[in-house]
C-alpha cells in the first residue's frame, strides 16, 4: 500500500507524490527474493544501557535471475537500551572484521 504526501517547498509550491511506506522493501525482499536468515549469537558484552553482540549470520536468498544465493558472515554489532527499555542499533556491521572492503589475507587471518 502507497500513501499519498502534500508537502510545501522553501518556494511555497505545493507538491503531491506518492511514498512508499517504510517497510516495502523489507517485505518485497521476503516475498520476491524468498529470504530466509538465521542468526545466533556468540558472545554479548553490557555496560550499563550500551551491548556488544557477536552473531553469526546465514542468509538464503534468490538473486535478480531467480538463482539461490547463500550469504554468511559474523555481525559485530552495538546496541543502547533506550528509556522505554527497548535496544537499538547503534551500530550495524554485519560482516565485522571479514567484510567485503578486507584484502584477502585480511579475510584468512582476521588480523586488520
Amino acid at each position: 500500500m502507497r500513501r499519498t504526501l502534500t508537502t510545501r517547498s522553501t518556494y511555497g509550491i505545493q507538491e503531491t507524490r506518492t511514498a512508499a511506506k517504510p517497510l516495502d522493501y523489507v517485505t518485497n525482499s521476503l516475498n520476491i527474493r524468498k529470504l530466509t536468515v538465521d542468526a545466533q549469537v556468540r558472545q554479548q558484552l553490557a555496560v550499563g544501557d550500551t551491548k556488544m553482540l557477536v552473531v553469526d549470520w546465514q542468509m538464503e536468498a534468490l538473486d535478480e535471475n531467480g538463482e539461490q544465493e547463500h550469504l554468511e558472515g559474523t555481525a559485530i554489532d552495538v546496541l543502547r537500551k533506550g528509556e522505554d527499555g527497548y535496544w537499538r542499533y547503534v551500530v550495524d556491521n554485519p560482516f565485522g572484521v571479514g567484510g567485503p572492503w578486507a584484502t584477502d589475507g585480511e579475510k584468512e587471518s582476521g588480523d586488520g
